[in-house]
């Protein structure tokens, strides 16, 4: 019904009366050329004479026409004209606009035929866009032609759909590409080539189900989207080949690349300047395709025979083989009927080859992403259990080592300061309350060294009950004393709540340097650790009296 409606919408100029569903027939047999013999419109290249400007055929118009009837029919890169004696009845209306084809590419022509031309002789003169054998005229079905129309839109329906699943499973890919790639370090944007291929790919295949011909009177966008949407496919699965190969490593695959991209700057100027269009340069997009295609089955093989794989990646390696095997199935079927039949719809089994191509593609490639994400995953808690101290969740001295060897070979244009910590009465702790307690005492003292100094710099845990905070400052002095008086305000609070069976006491020193010329860490530890030593005798003087 939703057809009917739109058939009505978009041709309602072209018929008047009842729309309702009536029988149709085909007529591709009663035609005759202009010298009276049968029309065979498979062989329209040979009725093309050089000194000729159309080709010309005509049709008896059946006695009983009524309002709701008419002729329908294809063509494919040809202009017509259609007479029913000397009145022009019909003509490929395309409107000129920059960068058009030069061909109105495949057009749906409808025709009303009403009771009026009953036994007339209807004349069509066609001039063929170009002469390169793909000129096409054909299904000519006489009748309702509402019928005829929905007959067509039936007949495309799987094509359709097979289409709109290539479209959503490309632009699954895409969105898994950015949900898995959020939270990796490592980013491998293969499911991003990939499902963008496939996105170009399906708007390739819909348009040429022909269906959108059916309610568009100026077809020749169509034709331009459709041809560079062929064109331009080629370049994601050279970056997917990047991705997944390192393709780009190889001085082969670079120049290829380069050749291609060379190929389409050159046919795009060459449209423009109108000298040939996209359709008269598709040879190139088709030699692309042909290429990656090989260079695709050349790394799977290189990889299945060379490499030394888990067999996650033997799964992974699987379902790319099956991908392009039922790539190259669908595009070899195609071909043969490109040449040995008249095609309405090129893309018939390339459809359902792109389809699988890109589910099984897609599929191992989700596979191994999860496992790099996995190994991902599993570097992040070994660095973690290298680099983290783990009863406190700070840094450990091997995390401080490695940050003072990054900032003296980094340098910097700011001064650096180091404070030192050491948290008292641990021994005591331990030997009266248990290590539990002393455990409890030391995670306690990074949390307050973190709560007042980790807005300065890492807080590292450099011993059993010694603590180190790195930071640099344009006014170090003034940092430090902001943070130490949290740090005070901080151990205070932890000693009022009373949550913990010991007091909390830490010993701390400072120590900078405001020249980065003469950075000495080193110099700076001990001059921080005497400070710190200092503040460890007041405070035991200090709880003595």
């Amino acid at each position: 019904m939703l057809a009917v409606v739109l058939i009505n919408l978009f041709w309602k100029e072209k018929a008047t009366g009842d729309y309702g569903l009536g029988s149709y027939w085909t007529i591709g047999d009663e035609w005759l050329d202009e010298y009276g013999k049968p029309m065979n419109f498979s062989d329209i290249d040979d009725y093309a004479k050089a000194d000729a400007e159309d080709i010309r055929v005509y049709y008896p118009i059946p006695e009983d026409m009524h309002g709701t009837q008419g002729l329908v029919f294809r063509s494919k890169n040809v202009y017509v004209d259609a007479y029913i004696g000397e009145q022009l009845v019909y003509k490929t209306d395309i409107a000129e606009a920059p960068f058009d084809m030069n061909s109105p590419g495949t057009k749906w022509n409808v025709l009303r035929i009403g009771e009026e031309y009953a036994g007339e002789r209807l004349e069509l003169r066609i001039v063929q866009a170009y002469r390169d054998g793909r000129s096409k005229v054909d299904n000519f079905y006489m009748g309702d032609w509402a019928a005829v129309l929905l007959f067509v839109i039936e007949s495309k329906g799987f094509g359709l759909l097979v289409s709109v699943l290539i479209l959503f499973v490309g632009l699954i890919l895409m969105a898994a590409d950015a949900l898995l790639n959020v939270r990796s370090k490592r980013k491998d944007r293969s499911l991003f080539y990939l499902g963008l291929f496939a996105v170009l790919a399906a708007g390739w295949c819909i348009i040429e189900t022909n269906i959108f011909q059916l309610f568009v009177n100026n077809v020749r966008p169509l034709q331009l989207i459709d041809n560079v949407l062929l064109v331009l496919g080629v370049f994601p699965l050279f970056f997917y080949m990047e991705e997944s190969y390192h393709a780009f490593e190889s001085r082969i695959v670079r120049v290829l690349c380069g050749g291609y991209v060379v190929y389409l700057a050159g046919i795009t100027v060459i449209h423009i300047m109108g000298t040939l269009d996209f359709h008269q340069s598709q040879k190139g997009a088709v030699f692309g395709y042909g290429l990656v295609s090989l260079l695709l089955g050349g790394y799977i093989i290189r990889d299945t025979i060379h490499r030394k794989l888990g067999n996650e990646n033997h799964f992974y390696l699987r379902m790319q083989a099956v991908g392009i095997i039922c790539l190259c199935v669908g595009i070899f079927i195609d071909f043969i009927r490109y040449l040995t039949t008249d095609v309405l719809d090129r893309a018939l089994t390339i459809r359902v080859g792109l389809l699988l191509f890109i589910i099984s593609f897609g599929s191992g490639n989700l596979y191994r992403l999860y496992e790099l994400i996995k190994q991902g995953y599993q570097t992040e808690i070994i660095s973690r259990l290298a680099y983290v101290d783990g009863l406190t969740e700070v840094g450990n001295r091997t995390a401080y080592i490695e940050k003072k060897e990054e900032l003296l070979s980094a340098g910097s244009g700011v001064g650096l300061a180091v404070a030192m910590f050491d948290v008292n009465n641990l021994k005591k702790v331990n030997d009266s309350l248990g290590h539990d307690a002393g455990d409890e005492l030391i995670k306690e003292s990074a949390r307050v060294i973190q709560k007042s100094f980790g807005s300065l710099g890492s807080v590292y845990r450099i011993g059993g009950d010694e603590f180190v905070v790195l930071f640099q400052s344009e006014h170090p002095e003034n940092s430090y004393e902001k943070a130490r008086k949290v740090f005070e305000e901080e151990v205070m609070r932890s000693r009022e709540k009373g949550n913990h069976p010991f007091e909390l006491s830490i010993a701390h020193g400072y120590a900078y340097c405001g020249s980065p010329e003469k950075m000495d860490i080193e110099g700076l530890e001990k001059q921080a650790d005497q400070m710190m030593y200092k503040n460890k005798r007041e405070m035991k003087l200090a709880y003595a009296q």
